[in-house]
């Protein structure tokens, strides 16, 4: 993945580093040899930045919104939220307090509200009911399969969320990349 900085590559004015990704490897074994799903990445993404993961179906997109989500760990490197070293059990799951994750498989029962819903899933995570809103945000492609108006609906709750935030969003599509993110990082 290449980092491709719309805003001069260098840390926004008055704000503080959250999330930091140095060196990061993956690789998973292949049929004939091993596949490298990321390697050597390196990104500092910042509160109140959206930032886009671009690229094409394989690009590591996924595989590195798992590993920040703690779903998957990486083969080496280091990330850190908060100042929490994510290698580390602990901070591992203090880190899982303050980041909400949605991956493009949707987990939701059908038979209760969204709200009764997000309700459950804080619960399960341990998050007080007053403390539902995540400072960090991993969305796996949230427009996939959106027609046009909801597409851009999520686009406007996405900026207006954003001053307090890191959102990381994934998508294949060049003009949510460029709409959206202060800082694209392309596969």
């Amino acid at each position: 993945m290449v980092v491709a900085g719309k805003i001069g590559g260098a840390s926004p004015c008055c704000t503080a580093c959250i999330v930091g990704i140095k060196n990061l490897t993956k690789e998973y074994a292949g049929k004939h040899e091993k596949v490298e799903a990321l390697k050597g990445l390196v990104i500092d993404i910042y509160e109140g930045q959206i930032t886009a993961l671009l690229g094409h179906s394989g690009a590591g997109k996924t595989t590195l919104l798992k590993i920040l989500s703690g779903l998957s760990v990486p083969t080496s490197g280091s990330i850190t939220i908060y100042n929490h070293t994510l290698s580390e059990m602990t901070h591992m799951e203090t880190a899982s307090k303050f980041t909400g994750v949605c991956l493009q498989s949707n987990v939701q029962f059908g038979f209760l509200t969204l709200k009764e819903n997000l309700r459950l899933f804080a619960k399960i995570k341990g998050i007080l009911p007053n403390e539902v809103e995540q400072e960090v945000l991993l969305l796996d492609e949230p427009t996939a399969g959106l027609d046009p108006l909801s597409r851009h609906r999520v686009w406007n709750l996405l900026k207006e969320r954003k001053s307090d935030k890191v959102i990381l969003f994934s998508t294949q599509f060049m003009d949510e990349a460029d709409i959206l993110a202060a800082l694209i990082v392309q596969g």
